[in-house]
């Protein structure tokens, strides 16, 4: 499979004058977030996209690359966060139970995993081998859930850190979400300095402002913060100080693929942002292009004066751009790329799947039809 790391990294360390070359690797992280307990396809009249059985063909196929871990974001098991019915809950049964048959490695305690309440969550997160985490969901003064886990995948010890939204649950009196900054900036470094992990992601099970606020005050101690709650579907990679914040719902339409290459140390760099700051410098260069033919095609008088004051700005702009675009470093010791995955018809359904989906879809039978392989 084409991987979208194709250049080398090498870091050279000098010793008595000669040099040790940094062993590269490579890693992918498959994650989902704010699935609400979808495990069809859409309702969508034309191209279905999402479901539970296109979401195994894909993993499958990542699997056979690079070393892949597959994580949830949080959100994965119910549409709100009101008390499930019977079917909303044998929905959620069946999302952990596929969940934990593809090897995912966490999802942290968002407020719609407890919806049917955190006994639900993790006596059925048990059962399926789907681990539950989260460094600040309280209950009486005492975490609910284990803090964090690390794993150990291509060659990269990998430590994962749950976070659940600040304040009171839904149904549940008894639990509380308590700050989580402090929390996960103290696991963090001691996860870095005692576990040596290479790289630390937090599931961030929380709304947009709290994941954001995490991310900016964290800065290096972590790496990534994968974000899900308010249902904003994907978007590109969001740079705080030292990490970055990720993104990805859109309701089990897409999963997120994160490919990182590590051989040094240091903060990862975003391998797509040269390429997006390049296309722009190219839009903005064909503007100043036809801002130029404008200008030339005037007389002289105060519409051509405007435009020409126009044009020295957009002139400077693309100075700014052409300096940005030579500052950002050709070959980081650690870089990442981050695209989604459109569960589409592209992607061949797997059958047994199909026929545990079948059942639970709310709106059976005109909405999810099983598709044959191509």
């Amino acid at each position: 499979m084409r991987r979208f790391l194709s250049f080398a990294l090498v870091l050279w360390t000098g010793l008595g004058g000669g040099g040790v070359e940094a062993k590269e690797r490579h890693l992918t992280v498959a994650f989902t977030g704010d699935n609400g307990g979808e495990v069809a396809t859409c309702g969508c009249a034309h191209s279905p996209v999402g479901g539970l059985p296109r979401r195994k063909t894909l993993l499958e196929g990542l699997r056979r690359g690079e070393p892949t871990l597959v994580l949830d974001s949080g959100n994965a098991l119910f549409a709100t966060e009101s008390t499930p019915d019977a079917t909303a809950t044998r929905r959620a049964s069946l999302l952990l139970d596929v969940m934990g048959e593809l090897e995912t490695a966490a999802m942290p305690a968002g407020a719609r995993d407890l919806s049917a309440g955190a006994a639900f969550l993790a006596t059925e997160a048990a059962r399926a081998h789907v681990p539950v985490l989260s460094v600040n969901l309280m209950r009486a003064g005492k975490r609910v859930f284990e803090a964090s886990r690390m794993v150990t995948v291509g060659g990269l010890r990998v430590a994962l850190i749950g976070v659940s939204p600040r304040g009171a649950v839904h149904g549940s009196p008894e639990l509380e979400g308590a700050d989580a900054v402090p929390r996960v900036a103290a696991l963090a470094k001691t996860l870095r300095a005692e576990a040596k992990a290479d790289v630390v992601l937090v599931l961030a099970a929380a709304p947009f402002n709290e994941a954001l606020l995490l991310s900016q005050t964290l800065g290096v101690a972590v790496d990534f913060v994968l974000f899900s709650h308010d249902g904003r579907g994907t978007g590109i990679p969001l740079p705080a100080a030292g990490n970055t914040l990720l993104l990805s719902g859109d309701r089990g339409r897409a999963v997120a693929v994160l490919e990182l290459s590590v051989s040094g140390p240091g903060r990862f760099v975003d391998l797509g942002e040269k390429a997006r700051r390049l296309a722009a410098y190219r839009q903005l260069q064909a503007t100043v292009k036809e801002t130029g033919a404008r200008e030339a095609a005037l007389k002289v008088g105060p519409e051509r004066e405007a435009l020409g004051r126009t044009l020295v700005g957009f002139e400077r702009r693309l100075t700014e751009q052409a300096d940005a675009l030579r500052a950002l470093p050709e070959h980081p010791p650690r870089g990442f790329s981050v695209a989604y995955r459109m569960l589409g018809e592209d992607l061949p359904e797997d059958e047994a799947l199909v026929l545990r989906v079948h059942p639970l879809d709310p709106l059976l039978p005109s909405r999810y039809t099983p598709h044959p392989n191509p």
